[in-house]
C-alpha cells in the first residue's frame, strides 16, 4: 500500500546520503509520492562532512526504484527570485505540491564578536526569507483538498548557544512563521508545523562527539535521519496529519 500515491512533494536541502533531507525523500517515494528535490552542492561541500562530495544525482536514481517519479535541481535559495523560480519548476515538472518539506539550512559558528553583516544575511536569507517565500507560493497556489507543511527548524533556539548566533535566531523565527502561518493556512486545507529532530547522526560528528552529545539525550543515543524522517512523515500520513500550528522538539 502506497498512501501518498498521486501526491507530489518538494522537499529542499537534499545534499547528503547520511541527511534528514535524503532520509525524507527516500520514505516519501516508499510511499508512493512524486518528489521534487533540491541540493546546493557549493554549499554543502564546503562543510566538509561525510558524504558531502557525493552526486545528489545518484540519489535521484535510488530514489527512482521505488517507482515513482523524481527529479532535482541545485539551487541557492539565498538568491532573491531562486524560492519562486524553484516553485515555478516544481509545478511545471508535476504539478502542485501536496507535500512542502523546508529542511535546506544554512548554519556557520558565529557569535556576538564574529558575526558581520554577510553572515547574518547568508543565514536569514536561506533559513527565513526562502521559506517565507516557499510557504507562501505553496498557499497561494493550492487547490487540493489536504496539504501539508513541515518546517525544519532546532531545538537550538530554545537556550542560549553563544557560538551559533545567528543560526538560533533564524530558527526562532521559523518557530513564530510556522504559528503565524497555521490558522490561514487551515482555511485551505493545509496543514503547517515546525520539526526539531534533535541530535542526530547526519555525519557531522566525530565519535568523540557522538559519545558526548548521546549522553545527554533520554535514550542515551543519537536519533538517525530516519527516524527523523519517520517523525516528519507522521505529519502527512501518520497519528499527527490533522494537527496543524505546533513546534513538536524530539525527546528519544
Amino acid at each position: 500500500m502506497q498512501p501518498l500515491k498521486g501526491k507530489q512533494a518538494l522537499v529542499t536541502g537534499v545534499g547528503r546520503r547520511k541527511g534528514i533531507g535524503f532520509a525524507v525523500c527516500e520514505a516519501l517515494a516508499k510511499n508512493g509520492a512524486d518528489v521534487f528535490f533540491t541540493y546546493w552542492h557549493t554549499y554543502d561541500s564546503s562543510l566538509g562532512f561525510e558524504g558531502s562530495q557525493e552526486d545528489p544525482m545518484s540519489f535521484k536514481e535510488h530514489f527512482e526504484q521505488f517507482g515513482t517519479h523524481i527529479a532535482c535541481t541545485e539551487v541557492d535559495l539565498s538568491q532573491e527570485e531562486s524560492p519562486k523560480e524553484l516553485f515555478l519548476r516544481a509545478v511545471h515538472t508535476f504539478g502542485h505540491p501536496h507535500i512542502l518539506i523546508n529542511n535546506a539550512c544554512y548554519s556557520t559558528h558565529q557569535n556576538l564578536a564574529s558575526l558581520d553583516v554577510l553572515e547574518l544575511d547568508a543565514h536569514y536569507k536561506i533559513n527565513v526569507r526562502a521559506t517565507t517565500l516557499l510557504c507562501k507560493y505553496f498557499y497561494e497556489a493550492f487547490d487540493a483538498l489536504e496539504g501539508h507543511i513541515v518546517n525544519l527548524t532546532s531545538g537550538q533556539s530554545l537556550g542560549v548557544m553563544e557560538d551559533e548566533l545567528p543560526y538560533t535566531i533564524t530558527k526562532a523565527a521559523v518557530d513564530m512563521l510556522t504559528l503565524q502561518l497555521a490558522p490561514e493556512f487551515l482555511k485551505k486545507g493545509i496543514t503547517i508545523n515546525a520539526f526539531d529532530p534533535g541530535p542526530t547522526d547526519t555525519g557531522w560528528m566525530d565519535e568523540s562527539l557522538k559519545e558526548t552529545i548521546g549522553s545527554t539525550t533520554p535514550s542515551h543515543t543519537l536519533l538517525t535521519p530516519k527516524d527523523a524522517s519517520e517523525s516528519i512523515l507522521s505529519f502527512i500520513i501518520g497519528e499527527q496529519k490533522d494537527v496543524t500550528g505546533t513546534i513538536v522538539h524530539e525527546k528519544r
